[in-house]
């Protein structure tokens, strides 16, 4: 769960998409934030629509990853003899990196009994757009739904 209501419509289009749209509804398309807050409102709002599943997805850990090289030295650099011709020579290709390596928890639940059915753990780097890192967790997630036949 999210308040940033984009990412959710986000996440939620994707995961839909991944299981299959004859399948997966949204929850944004019948349920408002507030209702999703209220167990109450929650249960009497997806009683009524004959969803049996809720799939539901959420950011449990983000730390930063940090990569550096040293860069190259030529040759040269290793031979005392030539060292001397090659000191005004400058191999700087060196950089250091860093990225945010997330975790997101996926439970699936079993909505006219209220248990949880399934749990699982991914792990993404956010290098670049948000949305494509959750398609790459609802396939994986959706792929293993498959698998375990929770969904076909």
């Amino acid at each position: 769960m999210t308040h940033n209501e984009p990412l959710r419509r986000d996440a939620e289009d994707a995961m839909a998409l991944s299981i299959g749209r004859a399948r997966a509804v949204p929850s944004y398309a019948f349920l408002t934030m507030e209702e999703l807050r209220d167990p109450t409102q929650l249960r009497s709002k997806v009683a009524g629509t004959g969803v049996d599943g809720a799939v539901t997805l959420r950011l449990v850990g983000q730390e930063e990853q940090r990569a550096w090289s040293p860069g190259r030295y030529p040759d040269r650099y290793y031979d005392f003899y030539a060292y001397h011709d090659w000191t005004h020579r400058v191999d700087d290709r060196r950089y250091a990196q860093s990225d945010d390596k997330v975790r997101f928890e996926t439970n699936v639940y079993d909505v006219k009994e209220g248990r949880l059915m399934w749990a699982g753990l991914s792990e993404g780097v956010r290098g670049g757009k948000v949305s494509k890192l959750v398609d790459d967790v609802a396939e994986a997630v959706a792929k293993e739904l498959r698998r375990k036949r929770l969904i076909l």
